[in-house]
């Protein structure tokens, strides 16, 4: 696979988070070590949803190459939705022969590489306890139902028990590891009769939310409530006060990680279970004075400055939304997106789309689960520069221009308009610590804008074939009666000095009514269809052919004289020929005809030849009547000329 090394692939979601983010750097720092390519497929978690945009980022799992990696790391805890969590592991069981580690949630028949936190989370509230007096320590826990939170809700009230320090069931509030619940806990723990002194926190997306929403509501941290965390997030110690927590060294997961897969590469049984401890790092939230303002201040400059980015990236972003909204071809997309002149983002960056070999690009748009076939790159840089490449096998996840012979670490993330999926994006990138917070808004706009390109070029190709309907006679598949006068006055406005003549035929087919009457309108129908393929098989290229009424038609032919003209109806008159001979219909088909040839120099309008050949059809109609009677009744030979 890729560049013949040995490939790990890591399903990990939410890249923009800190922790994911250090824990990929350290895959790939050690994989690169080690010689390994790391593939790592990312989707932006949809909290508690189950939406069609949801089914549309969770389609990353369906792109893994299960059955062609030599490992394969899953990061489940990343996921917060407990059915891909089961359609992932379902996935594994069914497609993965390679070795499998679980990194951070221990999994049955699997390796893992685990945190040992069972000193953390106790470590805190004993520190709560011993150092600070504190006695009413309430939880804010994850979900009751996620491993993590489950774990350590256990430590706090093992540890509370231990200590001869009550928990009622109020000092438990059950949070969702981010956000969204902060206002609600401050409000839920400040109401309580007897509220608690601390809290305890089993993250710190939380812990800092409800810092800032009980001061919100007039509450100081830590003097009336003491608050920890547990990750040790990047905004933790940025916080005011700095916020006391738990960590655990994402290099040494990333170090043990990788290790364990180079001893199974190297046949060396191991253990299935490996631990990385967590520590306490005890900071001012808690009550302790251990930051200084200096490490404060360069924190939040940090924090400053990441924010006046995103600000920037942010109206970056919007401004080339409005750009894209003038995107007609996909394959011009890279003229708007331009990253290239954005060196400090990605090295290698690859737009890969469904590619059925038939249309325009977005050629494939695949209802969730799954991905098309074959891929091609609408927009490929290699190091920073514009290259082209091949269509590809989207099993091969790359173009074979794109692959390096060094060891590769690759992202993959979709590109998709709500479950409707286009292809991926497979990036590096270029400096660690730069992630873009608003990486997935950016890819949701790219499959938003290829959506709108996408139904752009349907309503192109509907409009096309209403207005094919509008100026085509249905049964003969030539123009009608609207489409010839369209058409053949644009040609005849053409003429000039140098195309200074064209032929006007009319033609009308002989008894038609009598075909109809005697034989039904199906047989009709093989007549009028016979004169329209005498007609085509007559043009060289370039005739404007018309049925302008029941039996009549018309044709348009620029450049002819006299001689073209008769060359044509000899031919015409020559299929029907061998269209009467070979048939076995109880009548012929036959039709008059006249011409009239126009020229620059009369200054004439084309309803004076149209008058004209009409007038010299009607002259042949009543001469063949006068010589031959009923023209379509009879099976013997006739001189049509």
């Amino acid at each position: 696979m890729l560049n013949g090394r040995k490939t790990i692939g890591v399903l990990i979601f939410d890249m923009t988070s800190s922790y994911q983010e250090n824990i990929c750097y350290a895959l790939n720092k050690y994989g690169r070590q080690n010689g390994y390519n790391v593939l790592v497929f990312s989707a932006c978690t949809i909290y508690g949803r189950d939406s069609s945009n949801a089914r549309g980022e969770y389609n990353i799992i369906h792109l893994v190459p299960y059955e062609d990696l030599d490992g394969l790391i899953v990061c489940d805890d990343t996921f917060y939705n407990d059915n891909i969590v089961g359609d992932v592991w379902g996935l594994i069981k069914k497609r993965v022969s390679c070795p499998v580690v679980s990194l951070r949630r221990k999994v049955e028949g699997y390796y893992n590489v685990l945190v040992d936190d069972n000193l953390s989370i106790s470590g805190i509230v004993r520190h709560f306890y011993e150092v600070h007096h504190y006695e009413r320590i309430a939880f804010m826990s994850g979900p009751l139902h996620h491993p993590d939170a489950i774990r350590r809700l256990e430590d706090y009230k093992r540890t509370m028990a231990e200590l001869g320090l009550s928990y009622p069931e109020e000092y438990i509030f059950e949070g969702d590891f981010w956000t969204e619940k902060g206002k609600e806990a401050a409000d839920y723990f400040s109401s309580l009769t007897n509220p608690p002194r601390a809290i305890v926190c089993a993250n710190d997306y939380m812990a800092l939310s409800l810092s800032r929403e009980l001061v919100f509501l007039g509450y100081m941290i830590p003097d009336d409530f003491a608050i920890s965390g547990f990750d040790d997030i990047q905004e933790a110690g940025a916080n005011l006060p700095p916020l006391t927590t738990c960590a655990v060294s994402v290099d040494e997961l990333g170090k043990r990680t990788i290790d364990m897969f180079r001893r199974l590469f190297g046949g060396e049984k191991i253990e299935p279970c490996e631990y990385v401890p967590a520590n306490p790092i005890i900071r001012n939230s808690c009550g302790c004075l251990t930051s200084d303002i200096n490490s404060v201040i360069i924190l939040r400059m940090q924090k400053t400055d990441q924010y006046n980015k995103l600000l920037s990236k942010s109206i970056h972003n919007t401004f080339t939304s409005i750009e894209l909204e003038n995107l007609q071809n996909v394959e011009d997309i890279g003229d708007y997106l331009q990253l290239e002149k954005n060196p400090d983002q990605t090295l290698d960056f690859y737009l890969c789309l469904g590619d059925d070999g038939e249309g325009k690009h977005p050629k494939v748009r695949i209802k969730a689960p799954g991905f098309a076939e074959y891929s091609k790159s609408v927009y490929s840089l290699k190091s920073l520069e514009k290259i082209e490449t091949s269509r590809f096998s989207t099993r091969e996840l790359l173009p074979p221009e794109a692959v390096r012979d060094e060891p590769m670490c690759i992202f993959f993330f979709t590109i998709h308009y709500l479950e409707y999926n286009f292809g991926y994006v497979a990036a590096t990138q270029r400096t660690h610590g730069n992630s873009d917070p608003i990486f997935h808004s950016w890819l949701s706009n790219i499959g938003s804008k290829l959506e709108n390109v996408r139904m752009r070029h349907e309503s192109e190709q509907l409009l096309e074939k209403l207005n094919t309907l509008y100026i085509q006679d249905t049964l003969t598949k030539l123009y009608n009666r609207r489409g010839f006068e369209q058409l053949s006055e644009e040609a005849f406005c053409e003429l000039d000095e140098n195309h200074n003549k064209a032929m006007v035929l009319s033609v009308d087919m002989d008894n038609l009514k009598t075909v109809n009457d005697t034989y039904g309108h199906a047989h009709g129908d093989i007549a009028l269809k016979a004169i329209a393929a005498a007609l085509q098989n007559a043009s060289r290229g370039g005739e404007i052919c018309a049925r302008v009424g029941g039996d009549e038609f018309s044709v348009y032919g620029s450049g002819y004289d006299e001689k073209m003209a008769e060359q044509f109806l000899d031919s015409f008159y020559g299929y029907l020929d061998t269209f009467n001979k070979d048939s076995k219909l109880e009548y012929q088909v036959t039709a008059s005809s006249g011409y009239s040839i126009a020229r620059y120099e009369e200054n004439q309008t084309l309803e004076y030849y149209i008058r004209l050949s009409d007038d010299r059809l009607y002259k042949d109609k009543k001469q063949r009547k006068k010589k031959y009677g009923d023209l379509s009744l009879r099976h013997e030979e006739k001189e049509y000329q």
